[in-house]
């Protein structure tokens, strides 16, 4: 039950932040942009900021959302290499990636649902609770993705196009490295909070970091 509340507190605090990106979508894309790239953008960041990984890292059941996930973006691939011809289509890859993200929502809250784990009432007092608890945290995250994310818009507007075109490759690597080692620390963190084998995260830091060496002289050669 206590879980099922966190659920409810995590949508419902979402909610305002959704619309507020809602109205950024709206400015930026004025005219009939809003409806066909704008909405759809947007859609796509209902879908995926809904999905509770975290229940699923809680519950050590990452197999199942983690399957799914990879089933969705192989989805993704197969709908945009039959439907997309040309530049025209991008309406096509827009649709190809929304509707995996939504078919993984739903599946994360069918699953938990069939595991016990469902939508349950969440006091007021909880969710300002809750806010309180977490602002501090979220308030970085928020940081980091602006700087994450942010930083091609920035060199384009600062330097030549062709500079910020070799960022936002440089920047893609980037991506790719940190989604792939990622995948592995979400997936350690439930055995580090159980176990607290501070032995074992050592050894699994310096093979990532070994990694990570070893991919940046790939590519910088």
């Amino acid at each position: 039950n206590y879980i099922g509340e966190l659920i409810s507190a995590s949508v419902i605090i979402k909610i305002p932040c959704l619309l507020l990106m809602l109205v950024v979508y709206y400015c930026f894309y004025p005219g009939g942009l809003f409806t066909s790239v704008g909405l759809p953008f947007w859609l796509v960041l209902v879908a995926s900021s809904l999905q509770p990984f975290w229940v699923f890292q809680g519950v050590e059941k990452l197999k199942a959302i983690t399957v799914m996930t990879f089933v969705a973006r192989a989805i993704t691939l197969a709908l945009v290499f039959m439907f997309v011809k040309n530049s025209d289509d991008f309406d096509i890859v827009l649709l190809s990636y929304l509707l995996p993200i939504i078919l993984v929502t739903i599946f994360s809250f069918v699953y938990l649902s069939g595991h016990g784990i469902a939508f349950r009432k969440s006091k007021i007092s909880s969710l300002k609770q809750i806010v309180s608890e977490s602002i501090s945290f979220f308030t970085s995250r928020v940081l980091v993705a602006l700087y994450t994310q942010a930083t091609t818009f920035v060199v384009s507007r600062f330097y030549s196009v062709n500079e910020a075109a070799i960022y936002a490759v440089a920047d893609q690597f980037y991506k790719v490295g940190q989604m792939s080692i990622s995948a592995i620390t979400q997936a350690l963190y439930p055995y580090m909070v159980y176990k607290k084998d501070v032995r074992f995260l050592a050894r699994v830091a310096l093979l990532l970091l070994g990694v990570a060496i070893i991919a940046t002289l790939v590519l910088w050669d």
